[in-house]
């Protein structure tokens, strides 16, 4: 079992579902990304917009991937206390 640290700094390898789903929200972020830079003007506020999503997106990813590799129990423990 990984401890948080190893966990979340070390590289892992996607399982199909997990590839699925990562591609699910990409896909949708784009549809999202596109209505915004069709219906917003030009603005920082966009700027900001779609950066944002392109964070969203990032941190949805990570969710996804780091929830598939094992803790060990003490670890475990402390991110429920943590919740």
């Amino acid at each position: 079992m990984k401890s948080l640290v190893d966990k979340m700094f070390s590289q892992h390898t996607l399982t199909d579902d997990e590839k699925e789903n990562c591609d699910r929200i990409r896909t949708e972020a784009k549809r999202l990304a596109q209505m915004i830079t069709d219906i917003c003007p030009i603005s920082p506020e966009r700027s900001v917009a779609l950066r944002r999503l392109r964070e969203t997106v990032s941190w949805a990813e990570a969710a996804i991937e780091f929830a598939s590799v094992p803790l060990d129990e003490s670890t475990a423990q402390v991110e429920s206390n943590e919740a």
